[in-house]
């Protein structure tokens, strides 16, 4: 019986194999199997294969004439003999010491699942990326949980890593085939199943196997089933967590992060794909309609990844305002997609709205990851703009007819000229506004928008119930109307600060003034 089994199938990599079956070959273990499915090759990757098993008795070359999707886990349980099993992609590669440093690892620690850490080419660039830790990690079911969000970095695929084979001959295969209909994601699948049977898995600090970035690998590829994938694996996730008990705040955050990075993934193959824009409208629509996207876009504010997608979109937006004109992609349909986007939107963003928000750009592009707070700062802010004052103003209205100590107002000069006091008020720090205004009214003579100034402060020291605040706001408003001749308003006034304080020198003076003002 071989130590290892190493499997790999193979489909139109003829620029690639010779690579990846060299660095199996040059391995410094040397008693293994090698087990490579042509999948129904068309190009020359079959010859290679057949030569090379010509040569070197530990290859098995089998040959599909047909390309089969999702086959391998039921094949490699039933045709791997060794003691040990490792997956390595056709167009992947590893360092000749990969299986000696990983067995050796695995039996000095008694560990069922070795991972390695991975080099990452990015092809169509040039460059190179990592996939390692600092130091040799091992964890067993007691760290399991304390250790998830550096384990489950790794889990995504099944390469980089040794398996024992007891655990490959265990695994059932139904999660896996129930993720295949959906297009991708098998990987990930297939190792929490291993996770399930492991009671020992290892990570080693060595960098030992290399992944070959492709812009036509099936991960880039689109296919509207992927948002699927991402939501089952995102619960395969979670029902294993819960095994362990309650989930924590740090391995949900996890979780969370890594469905997001799906997400994205998935809407910039959208992006990137051959589809029209409108069907790109469509699908990105239905990816962030999904109950997880809503919740984590909602979530998730400081995510540069994230944001950085939410603009390509608006871009998208952007190219196909012509056919918003032409009505070949409804306005509604595009209104959906800028409330998905953010939800902050929806006290300004409709369908009589938008086309004034598509020409002036810079307010969609520059709020679209805004939070509630950010997103009414800036358009208060933008109330004298010449285009989009009028309709941000009305959005404005709207807001404030929702909040007690705004819904009267109905001047844009009054809120352009005291935002300062408007934005507390929005955010519910009325006393913070309270003693903003009375530092503003008590250390200036003039003062703009006087009585309405004064009305907004009367009522918020009222709302506060801050008495003093409240008298001296009265007796402010009182001062004012009797300056200005409103004397029917005087009287009101007045009349409230008789029943607080009747013997207060000013309310007093206040008295003799109105009193004198009947012989007008």
């Amino acid at each position: 019986m071989p130590k290892v089994t190493i499997f790999t199938q193979a489909y139109n990599t003829e620029d690639y194999i010779v690579r990846c079956i060299e660095s199996v070959l040059n391995q410094t273990l040397d008693d293994f199997e090698y087990i490579i499915v042509d999948n129904g090759s068309t190009d020359g990757t079959k010859k290679i294969i057949q030569d090379y098993a010509k040569q070197d008795g530990r290859i098995r070359a089998i040959r599909f004439e047909d390309n089969i999707r999702g086959f391998w886990p039921g094949f490699v349980k039933k045709e791997a003999k060794g003691e040990y099993f490792t997956n390595l992609d056709s167009d992947d590669w590893i360092e000749n010491d990969f299986l000696e440093v990983l067995i050796r690892f695995m039996e000095r620690e008694k560990i069922d699942i070795a991972v390695a850490g991975s080099c990452f080419h990015y092809e169509e660039i040039g460059k190179k990326g990592y996939r390692k830790i600092d130091s040799e990690l091992t964890i067993d079911q007691s760290t399991m949980t304390y250790h998830f969000g550096v384990l489950y970095q790794f889990l995504r695929t099944v390469w980089g890593k040794v398996f024992r084979m007891n655990i490959i001959k265990e695994i059932e295969f139904s999660d896996f085939e129930e993720i295949y209909k959906t297009g991708y994601g098998g990987d990930t699948v297939y190792c929490f199943d291993a996770l399930e049977l492991t009671n020992h898995i290892g990570i080693t600090d060595k960098v030992l196997h290399h992944y070959l970035v492709r812009r036509r690998s099936t991960s880039s590829m689109f296919n509207n089933n992927r948002v699927k994938s991402d939501v089952f694996l995102f619960k395969k996730a979670e029902n294993y967590l819960k095994k362990f008990g309650e989930i924590s705040v740090e391995n949900y955050s996890v979780v969370y992060l890594v469905y997001m990075n799906a997400m994205i993934d998935s809407l910039e193959v959208v992006l990137r794909s051959n589809l029209s824009n409108a069907d790109k409208i469509v699908e990105i629509n239905r990816i962030l309609k999904e109950n997880l996207s809503r919740l984590v876009i909602g979530a998730i504010h400081e995510s540069e990844r994230l944001n950085t997608t939410k603009v390509k979109i608006m871009q998208l937006v952007f190219e196909i305002n012509t056919q918003l004109l032409t009505k070949e992609i409804p306005i509604e349909t595009v209104v959906d997609l800028l409330l998905l986007l953010n939800n902050n939107y929806k006290e300004f963003v409709n369908t009589q709205t938008i086309k004034l928000y598509l020409k002036e750009k810079n307010f969609l592009v520059e709020t679209i990851s805004f939070d509630n707070k950010s997103l009414f700062k800036t358009s208060i802010n933008l109330l004298e703009d010449e285009l989009l004052g009028e309709v941000l103003w009305e959005s404005i209205k709207e807001i404030f007819s929702k909040y007690t100590l705004l819904g009267w107002i109905d001047s844009k000069s009054f809120v352009v000229r005291y935002r300062e006091f408007i934005f507390e008020l929005f955010e519910y720090k009325n006393v913070f506004a309270l003693e903003k205004m009375y530092h503003y009214i008590s250390r200036n003579k003039e003062v703009q928008d006087e009585e309405k100034l004064l009305f907004l402060f009367v009522n918020t020291a009222a709302y506060v119930e801050n008495e003093e605040f409240f008298i001296y706001a009265k007796k402010i408003q009182c001062d004012y109307y009797l300056k200005n001749k409103k004397y029917e308003e005087a009287k009101i006034v007045l009349g409230d600060l008789m029943d607080m304080c009747p013997d207060d020198e000013d309310v007093i003076n206040f008295k003799n003034v109105w009193e004198g003002s009947m012989y007008e």
